[in-house]
Formats: structure tokens, sequence, C-alpha cells
């Protein structure tokens, strides 16, 4: 019996991830503005009235939301779908399962309470440990272009060492560059040194060629604008690129006004490894599913 999913958003990611589904057996119907209508194989779904008819009136073994969602909007489909209005829409439709990346709590708890079963990609070890490995490449080539200069030989200070942070670091060492890092918890800063990477104060910022903040930056800084407190101290020719999932956590403005090229890349997996990154979700879906 052949399983019918449903993807709704997302980015590339979203793509790469049906095509490996539809490979592996499964019919799939989508609805988002990264399935091109040119694919034949993969069922689209064209308006959003069409979406909520098809859940209302057929039932699917799996509905896929984007990494992450929106609290908004779900990402990915033009602001055509708001994300309280998709969770009213779920209600009449029976799939059991619920995957998505960073659900919004009152999406996550409104499903529950139908009786579905809620899976967050990036509360799962295996994909979050990927994804970091994944963000940290993207990271990378993210300064790499907007620099013109190669990692080898440059100073890299790393803002939080958890999974991306770690990923970060081992990434840049691997190329080359020196890399400190910016930690308060003990225990990750005891693991940082266990690698021999520097730990330090974020205090003197001339020195690096590079930084990457990968944590909201409150918990570093005691609520401090990284770039607003330290941007006098930045070397000219630094990138500095926030992966964090807060939207403010380093002041862009003013780094703006002070010449200081400074870049928020959220979702960096879906910009440059669309496809690993959709293949590992997919990966893991197939799992759940058979």
């Amino acid at each position: 019996m052949q399983r019918d999913v449903l993807l709704v958003g997302g980015d590339k990611r979203q793509y790469y991830m049906a095509k490996f589904l539809e490979r592996a057996g499964f019919a799939i119907s989508c609805f988002g503005a990264f399935f091109p209508e040119s694919e034949g194989a993969l069922f689209q779904i064209k308006t959003a009235e069409k979406l909520k008819e098809l859940l209302e009136k057929k039932k699917y073994s799996a509905v896929i939301l984007p990494t992450p969602v929106g609290e908004d909007y779900v990402n990915g489909t033009n602001y055509e779908l708001r994300t309280k209005e998709f969770g009213e829409w779920m209600k009449g439709q029976k799939a059991p399962l619920v995957f998505g990346g960073k659900l919004p709590h009152f999406l996550q708890t409104g499903l529950e309470k139908e009786g579905k079963t809620v899976v967050d990609f990036m509360r799962q070890e295996e994909i979050a440990r990927m994804n970091g490995r994944l963000t940290a490449e993207n990271a990378v080539l993210e300064a790499v272009l907007l620099s013109d200069t190669a990692v080898i030989n440059t100073r890299s200070l790393v803002v939080g060492f958890g999974r991306c942070g770690e990923m970060l670091a081992l990434v840049l060492s691997g190329l080359g560059s020196a890399v400190s890092v910016v930690e308060t918890a003990p225990e990750k800063k005891m693991r940082a040194r266990t690698y021999g990477y520097k730990v330090e104060k974020a205090e003197d910022l001339s020195r690096y060629q590079f930084i990457f903040q990968t944590v909201p930056e409150k918990n570093i800084l005691s609520d401090k604008r990284l770039v607003t407190l330290l941007g006098a101290q930045i070397n000219d020719n630094c990138v500095v690129i926030d992966i964090s999932s807060e939207p403010d956590s380093i002041n862009t403005e003013f780094a703006r006004k002070n010449g200081i090229l400074c870049v928020r890349c959220p979702g960096l997996p879906g910009k440059y490894t669309a496809k690993s990154a959709g293949e590992l979700l997919g990966e893991f879906v197939k799992n759940h599913l058979t």
C-alpha cells in the first residue's frame, strides 16, 4: 500500500526531502514556493484553499513542515499560509505524524491535543549534530565569499560552544585558522580547552579576521550587543557571521553604520547544502514511516 505524505512550505531542503521520499516509494503532495511546477512526479497543490480542502478530505501518513516552521507564517509559502490558520486546518486531518523544525509552542501543543505525534527535527540528536556540521561548513563558506580571504593563517573567534560552535571550531581549525572561543558554561569551556582552543573573554576583537556568533548573545555578554559593545575594536577586514536563532542577537544596524561587515545567516544548510540537509531529513522520516 502506497503511503501518502504531505510537505508544506520550506526551502530547497524540503524539495530534496520530497524527491528522496518519492524515490523511497512514497506518494508526495507538496505546497510551497520551492517546489517547481515542472516536477510532474510530485503532486503540486497550487493554492492555500486547495491545501485546506485536501487536509479536510484526504488522510496522509505524515505531514512535514519546514525547518524552522515560522511563528507567524509557515516559511516557504510566500506569506500565503499563517501558522495559526494551518493549525486550525490540521484539526480535520487524520495524519498521525507531524514533522518539522522548531515548531512554535502553540502549534505543537495544539497538534498534540488532537492526538498527533509531533516530531521536532531539531530535538533529534542525530539530526541536530549533522545539521550543526552542515551549518558550520556553510557559515565558513559564507565568510570566505564575503571576505575574499582564505581561512588558512587567520584568527577566528567562535562565540558559543554548543553543537554549531563546536563544529565551527573544528572546521576552522581544520582549514588552518587559529580558533578562540567565548563561552561562559564551565563544562563547555572545559571541552573547548580539551580540544586545544583558547577560551577567552570578548574583550579585544581587533585580532580576528572572522567572528562567528552561534548563540543568542545575551547568554554570553549579559544582554549587551556584541557589535554595539565592541564595534570600535573590530578589524576593518573582519567578517561577522551571525547564525544564532535570535533575530536581534547582533545589532546589524550599528554594524552597518560603522562599516562593519556583519551578516545574519539563519537556516544556512538550506542555502548551500540543501541536498545533503534535505536527504538527511528524508532518511529520518523514512525510518519513522517504515
